[in-house]
């Protein structure tokens, strides 16, 4: 494994890179949604509409799969209480999340399995790498269970967890239902708790 990561550490302040400038860029955009969504949301709410549910509801779905599916620390946790505040329809926005979760989770622990190291040594430092291995040895699917539903500090990231071998039942027990019912969560207490901010402001 060491051969293969240092064959491949030229890419990976390259990659590193890509994923930061990605998370910045996701970051600022939703700070930015969300103080506008708060100092206009009776304008918003007042012409809501069908087109607002609709293409927010993909834009969910894409963000949260890539937010899966790529190695990176946003959670999808933001996306779902951004799209609760702009007024989709809460049982919606916690289907959506939890289904593109589901399937980012899923193919990226697959790219794993399948490909093992091969997949995250251009994506990682060898100390990355280790770090992750002396989690994994300790604590193992608690290590999955809590990625799972703290989005930080420790990073939920299904690719790893697929290139260590977890067996593939264990992953969907300990990773992708955990992570759903920490949505559901997420949905209801981010509604009520937005709802009072919006009515405090």
């Amino acid at each position: 494994m060491k051969k293969m990561v240092k064959i491949s550490e030229k890419n990976v302040k390259k990659v590193e890179k890509s994923i930061k400038f990605f998370d910045v860029a996701i970051i600022s955009l939703m700070i930015l949604a969300s103080i506008y969504l708060i100092l206009n949301y009776d304008k918003l709410m007042s012409s809501a509409s069908a087109e607002i549910q609709y293409y927010g509801l993909w834009a969910l779905f894409g963000f949260t799969f890539l937010f899966e599916f790529l190695p990176q620390v946003i959670s999808p946790d933001y996306s779902l209480l951004l799209a609760i505040g702009l007024g989709i329809n809460i049982y919606w926005v916690v289907i959506v999340t939890i289904v593109a979760s589901a399937i980012g989770s899923w193919w990226a622990f697959i790219i794993g399995y399948h490909y093992g190291f091969r997949a995250i040594a251009p994506l990682f430092g060898e100390k990355q790498i280790d770090g992750v291995l002396r989690f994994w040895g300790k604590y193992g699917k608690w290590f999955v269970l809590a990625a799972g539903i703290i989005p930080l500090p420790i990073p939920y990231i299904p690719v790893i967890f697929g290139a260590l071998r977890m067996r593939k039942r264990d992953f969907i027990l300990w990773g992708i239902i955990p992570r759903a019912i920490g949505f559901i969560a997420t949905g209801i207490v981010g509604y009520y708790w937005l709802n009072w901010l919006i009515g405090f402001f």
